[in-house]
């Protein structure tokens, strides 16, 4: 009985928790049910006192549909929002993804998409980019609606597998993608229309990561042989030869931007 006060003291401290909130909702049933029936007049908490008591600690527990989906349902892949007024994350569990509202626990709506290799939410989280092994689509989610969004574009590659995603998000300009296949490198714009092939030579290894500085007039490769090449987004060419940074021909994991 203690706790469960506790617990609903620490809910009406707090509103915004309390949106679609069934546990809160099933809380108060408890407690109200309990002293209505409590008609001698005794004080159960004070009869039987909490002890070596601290604080308390929220842990947050989502909807069943999480888990309705059995032995062979897993989550893939997971994106949270990046604008703090947004408050929600998508889940992907079996080629289906799921968006739940942070605050409410609550499922808004699911889809059908397939993002075994990449899940990217950009444009201010009002964008998706999906990636499964030989499709990349772009969807849009609506304005100020919260049901399934539409595809906006999408590139389907022929004999070649996808690797990775990489976008200039956080970049001035439109939207550029490099999207690496276990075969070649592209560059692609805005809804997926191909700028260019990006060719390294093998001598250098695959491409494993990329980068944009903050005006995307530039794109900086890293290799699986430990190489950084600099591309110039005008010319769609090289900057010179591209050079080793790390030992024993160590692959490049990662670039970052400050």
């Amino acid at each position: 009985m203690h706790l469960l006060v506790k617990k609903y003291e620490e809910a009406i401290s707090n509103p915004f928790k309390l949106k679609a909130n069934r546990e809160f909702l099933m809380l108060q049933k408890i407690l109200l049910r309990d002293a209505r029936g409590n008609n001698k007049g005794q004080d159960v908490q004070r009869l039987c006192p909490l002890t070596t008591w601290h604080s308390t600690k929220r842990i947050e527990v989502y909807d069943d549909e999480l888990a309705y989906l059995g032995k062979d349902g897993h989550i893939s892949g997971v994106q949270m929002s990046s604008e703090p007024h947004r408050n929600f994350f998508l889940a992907v569990i079996n080629s289906v993804i799921y968006k739940y509202d942070l605050v409410s626990k609550e499922l808004l709506f699911s889809f059908r998409a397939k993002a075994s290799r990449e899940m990217i939410l950009y444009d201010g989280d009002d964008k998706l980019c999906v990636a499964s092994d030989d499709v990349i689509r772009l969807w849009d989610f609506y304005d100020k609606k919260e049901q399934p969004p539409e595809m906006w574009s999408s590139h389907e590659f022929q004999n070649e597998t996808i690797q990775r995603v990489f976008l200039n998000e956080g970049s001035k300009g439109t939207f550029v993608f490099v999207v690496v296949t276990d075969c070649k490198c592209y560059i692609f714009e805005e809804r997926l229309e191909v700028r260019c092939e990006v060719n390294i030579g093998a001598q250098y290894g695959t491409i494993t990561v990329a980068a944009f500085n903050a005006d995307s007039t530039q794109a900086y490769f890293g290799t699986s042989n430990g190489f950084i090449a600099c591309w110039d987004m005008k010319d769609n060419e090289f900057y010179g030869t591209p050079f080793q940074i790390t030992k024993d021909s160590l692959p490049i994991t990662a670039i970052s931007r400050f």
